[in-house]
């Protein structure tokens, strides 16, 4: 109970640090799936 807020403190502060790379893996999930396609319609 005594380190409570300074955990929740630290996992808020690494969720800010991580959310630009999460909010881009929606992004680059398409580009990957679309990658195979196009190596799948080559061959």
């Amino acid at each position: 109970m005594k380190y409570q807020k300074q955990a929740m403190l630290g996992l808020l502060g690494m969720g800010l640090i991580a959310s630009p790379w999460l909010s881009q893996l929606p992004a680059q999930f398409k580009t990957y799936n679309s990658g195979i396609t196009i190596r799948e319609s080559e061959n």
